[in-house]
């Protein structure tokens, strides 16, 4: 087993929320391996999703997401792009490499880290 070690930050009390996911057209996509404790993730239109926590997770401080799938290829000039989190949700759009809203396939995958603090923060 490889080590661990505790999170460093410049935040106070900074908290990783995990969510991994696998596309399922026009479904909502499927959380994988564990992840995405205490929220879930809906798609509400063609490439428009939205992770909804069930509870306060804390003063939202951004987010990293990777794109992938069993065919690199077919994700080949995708982009991912985040609106505002406001009263516990946050909405993300997938666009295709033509530049339109794209569903993720089974077999396409988003690798998401949602960041929280959960204390205040002077001066933020």
């Amino acid at each position: 087993m490889l080590g661990s070690y505790a999170y460093r930050s410049t935040q106070p009390e900074h908290v990783v929320h995990t969510v991994m996911l696998e596309g399922a057209g026009t479904d909502d996509p499927e959380i994988l391996d564990g992840t995405g404790a205490g929220l879930s993730v809906s798609r509400d239109a063609a490439g428009v999703y939205t992770i909804s926590w069930n509870e306060n997770p804390g003063r939202f401080r951004g987010w990293h997401v990777g794109l992938g799938a069993d065919d690199p290829s077919d994700l080949e000039g995708y982009t991912v792009v985040r609106d505002g989190y406001d009263d516990l949700e946050l909405e993300f759009r997938v666009y295709n490499a033509e530049g339109t809203l794209a569903d993720l396939a089974a077999d396409q995958y988003l690798d998401i880290e949602v960041k929280f603090a959960t204390s205040a923060v002077s001066g933020a």
